[in-house]
């Protein structure tokens, strides 16, 4: 991509402190986009080039004014209270960020005339059939994927130009503040601790640097509609954790499979990505990503 292709144009990028937000600006700042980024609480990413402003997305009049300071033409919207159980344990702040956050966003985009890419999650499904196309009805089987699901089709009803982006599991290492659970199981495999991993709940686990690509691409490109964002395989966390280790050269033993049944998780909510990879490019697996990853 040409450095300078988008030198005049700013990209906004909310929760830009998260882990997908904090490796897009970084990836984004690289391709030659003058960046921004909505912060809440935390510290930027440390990223040249990159204006960090702290907004609260619940509040729409500070969104409103933060995008007419900013004016961008593309807004990628990762902020959100993510995980099943953290929302599950706090319902009022993830319909607050996940539903009037996103609410607020997407009135911003369509009186801006920006363009959205919408972050949503393979959690909209219910985990019963498996292997998901953009096509299939959501049916959220969690409180996650039901405030996802809601941001969804506020984006679908708000006339603005927009994509959807359902993100897989998404792994990488933390930049910043964040902390990646890819981190985590290679710290507990280096330090010779056993883990515990799911062995009955399968994810379609996607390497952060191909999401960057893709969501880029997604912004350069304005391309509308559903787009999967997932990785080739589909995988329990325990079968990741197994491949993990090994690419890695650590005791697989350290690793026993656990059940998923008693915190009754959606089974299976592995992604198609065929549509994505014909408009966007394919995808590296597990094996491909850390063979050109450094040794832990």
């Amino acid at each position: 991509m040409n450095a300078n292709k988008h030198q005049n144009e700013t990209l906004l990028i909310t929760g830009a402190s998260g882990f997908v937000g904090g490796h897009l600006i970084r990836a984004a700042s690289a391709a030659g986009w003058h960046t921004a980024g909505f912060l809440h609480n935390t510290e930027p990413p440390s990223t040249s080039g990159f204006k960090s402003l702290h907004v609260d997305i619940t509040d729409g009049n500070a969104v409103a004014s933060a995008f007419d300071d900013l004016q961008p033409s593309v807004v990628i919207h990762c902020a959100a209270v993510a995980g099943i159980g953290i929302c599950a344990g706090d319902k009022h702040k993830a319909v607050a960020v996940n539903i009037e956050g996103t609410r607020n966003i997407v009135e911003s985009v369509a009186r801006t005339g920006a363009y959205l890419i919408y972050v949503s999650t393979d959690l909209v499904f219910d985990g019963v059939q498996g292997y998901y196309r953009e096509c299939d009805p959501p049916a959220p089987a969690c409180y996650y994927g039901t405030t996802k699901y809601a941001g969804e089709l506020i984006t679908i009803s708000s006339g603005c130009r927009y994509s959807i982006a359902r993100l897989a599991t998404v792994y990488g290492h933390g930049i910043g503040n964040s902390v990646n659970f890819l981190d985590k199981l290679l710290g507990q495999l280096q330090r010779g601790e056993t883990n515990g991993l799911f062995d009955d709940e399968y994810r379609s686990f996607v390497f952060i640097d191909d999401v960057c690509v893709k969501l880029l691409k997604l912004a350069a490109d304005q391309m509308s509609g559903i787009f999967h964002i997932a990785g080739p395989e589909r995988l329990s966390a325990y079968d990741f954790g197994l491949k993990v280790a090994k690419c890695h050269g650590f005791n697989k033993t350290l690793l026993h499979p656990i059940s998923s049944y008693k915190q009754k998780r959606p089974q299976d909510c592995s992604l198609s990505n065929e549509k994505t990879i014909v408009q966007l490019g394919d995808f590296q697996s597990v094996e491909e990503v850390f063979a050109i990853q450094p040794e832990a």
